[in-house]
């Protein structure tokens, strides 16, 4: 592992590119894939799904305070090339994600065991927290 920030990882990397291409359908495909599967998810799709929770998170206006200069302008110039609009439900249903990822999953399973748990956990936290802050 190389860190237990998301927005680090090769996962981030291909949902980027592949947003890219297909716009959010691989956000919707990968937070299907974790609520209906819930913890029989592969590590791929759990570290997928967070990749997308974080990026619905991130181009929401909701950067990580420890997100790197070189995510912000990735996720800015992202947004100005998607012309779908991401409203309160995308939100709900990747806070959803965020909450069967930290339940049980093969993520939390990889981590658990690792000497980061704490920070990644709260890592998830702090995601839920930027998804679900203006929802009121």
């Amino acid at each position: 592992m190389t860190g237990y920030l998301i927005q680090d990882s090769e996962a981030m990397a291909e949902l980027i590119d592949s947003i890219s291409e297909s716009g959010i359908i691989p956000i919707v495909e990968s937070f299907e894939t974790i609520l209906i599967n819930k913890e029989k998810s592969t590590l791929g799709q759990c570290e997928m799904a967070l990749s997308s929770a974080e990026l619905v998170a991130s181009l929401t206006g909701t950067f990580s305070e420890e997100s790197s200069d070189e995510f912000r302008d990735k996720v800015t110039s992202l947004s100005h090339s998607l012309d779908q609009i991401f409203d309160h439900r995308i939100k709900e249903i990747a806070a959803d994600v965020i909450d069967q990822l930290g339940a049980e999953s093969e993520l939390k399973i990889l981590w658990r065991e690792s000497e980061f748990f704490e920070k990644w956990n709260n890592h998830l936290i702090e995601i839920q927290n930027r998804l679900l802050q203006n929802m009121k």
